[in-house]
């Protein structure tokens, strides 16, 4: 097969003077991610507390080569956006005086090193220091089986700190599992039965919930990464992400949540205040954003081949969730697009070039690709017709073809570029950029 670049689509820009939302630029831009097969999710956008918008692509299952439609109901683990809900169920704690921001770690766990200079409020806005458990080698090669909550707790204690307590701000997902124990320690109960009774019964939930083995035939859906064609990827074992990312729900749930907290219907005011006031851009589980000069409050969420993101804009009474089972194009593309369109904003629709090898020609690629800087290494390897790349002690990332010599992987974040003879290769991630020597082919 002769190498090919195929422009998909043109880019299309327009800008948006209505001032009522514009049903037909989302239903078109929708089309032209679908029509490119680049992902696979749902969106929902409430305004002034109503439903205003819903709109399913893509499939929740693929089995023996026929696609299973995702629709409004379909359910999808929601990553970090989980820890907005397990921030609010500990306000709540808070609000009912069981506990304070104050309080002290060791006051449930005693045992735990430094314990007694870690606070409820440095896990809920990411100053503890505690080290990220989903950084670790053994996490990689162990989260496809059961974790017992003591050792969890065990792995948290034995890792320690990256730094000082209430130092700097370090995102960890260790912060939302210990706050999840600790809210199960107070409530005498499964994380998963306190999201029930504290989110789901107040807000009349119905496919919310902490998430177990997941089943398209119960509109869950499968998640799926691009390795060549769409396969279906192993879930991280439910036992694992508790609070900090274990939640499944629907789009229009999501929102039926995020509106429910700016209501009053969760929290009281002096809790929701205490909740969003920022330290840098992170509130108490909630990131304060500002997009096109409007604040914002929400989170963003991946786990496994999920990914999901919501945003409350207070000026307009707006709330817009996305949910995801599949992506080729990042959903942070994916949701800039959508909030333009929604706010009347100067929008671009996106292009999606796809660059085609020769058989046997990706094998050029193949080898072991060093840093001595940061003393590690990089494999890249070949399998389906598809490039991977592993670093050391990691797991393997299938990269697709973006044009000659360059691939993506927008779930990641990363672009990989070689040279011509593909000995060096430069790999740019949030914003750095790296070069890598190849030492020998594998």
């Amino acid at each position: 097969m002769k190498q090919l670049v195929v422009l998909l689509f043109a880019m299309c820009a327009a800008t948006l003077y209505s001032q009522e939302l514009d049903s037909n630029r989302l239903d078109a831009f929708f089309e032209h991610i679908r029509l490119s097969d680049q992902g696979s999710g749902s969106l929902s956008i409430f305004q002034n507390g109503e439903e205003v918008y819903q709109h399913s692509t893509g499939f929740s299952d693929i089995e023996n080569g026929t696609r299973q439609a995702n629709g409004k109901w379909t359910k999808y683990r929601i990553g970090s956006v989980s820890k907005t809900y397990t921030a609010v169920i500990i306000l709540q704690m808070i609000q009912e005086g069981k506990l304070t921001l104050d309080s002290p770690l060791s006051t449930f766990y005693p045992p735990f090193p430094k314990g007694d200079e870690v606070t409820i409020k440095q896990l809920l806005n990411h100053h503890s220091g505690l080290h990220n458990i989903t950084e670790d080698e053994e996490y990689g090669r162990g989260m496809y089986r059961e974790w017992q909550r003591v050792e969890l707790l065990d792995h948290f204690a034995a890792k320690g700190y990256d730094f000082e307590p209430d130092s700097v701000y370090d995102y960890s997902n260790t912060n939302y599992m210990l706050l999840s124990m600790i809210a199960e320690i107070i409530d005498g109960k499964f994380f998963a039965g306190i999201v029930s009774d504290r989110i789901c019964k107040p807000l009349g939930l119905i496919s919310t919930y902490y998430g177990n083995e997941l089943s398209p035939a119960n509109q869950e859906a499968r998640s799926f990464k691009h390795w060549g064609n769409w396969l279906a990827v192993d879930n991280t074992h439910h036992s694992i992400p508790l609070g900090a990312g274990g939640i499944v729900t629907t789009a229009t749930e999501m929102n039926i949540f995020m509106e429910g907290l700016f209501s009053g219907k969760l929290i009281d005011d002096s809790h929701l205040e205490m909740m969003i006031k920022p330290r840098g851009k992170m509130g108490l589980g909630i990131i304060n954003r500002n997009f096109v000069g409007r604040k914002t409050y929400g989170h963003n969420g991946a786990i496994d081949g999920y990914r999901a993101i919501i945003s409350h804009v207070p000026s307009e009474n707006l709330t817009v969730a996305y949910a995801s089972n599949a992506e080729r194009l990042d959903i942070d593309e994916i949701f800039n697009v959508v909030m333009r369109i929604v706010l009347n904003e100067e929008y671009t629709f996106p292009s999606f070039p796809a660059f085609e090898y020769e058989n046997g020609e990706l094998d050029k690629f193949k080898g072991r690709y060093i840093n001595k800087k940061a003393k590690n290494y990089i494999d890249v390897r070949t399998e389906n017709d598809a490039l991977f790349v592993q670093m050391k002690g990691q797991m393997f990332i299938p990269i697709d073809n973006l044009a000659l010599n360059e691939f993506v992987n927008s779930s990641v974040g990363f672009k990989v570029y070689f040279n011509k003879s593909r000995t060096k290769m430069k790999l740019l991630q949030n914003g750095r950029k790296s070069v890598w020597k190849r030492q020998r082919k594998i």
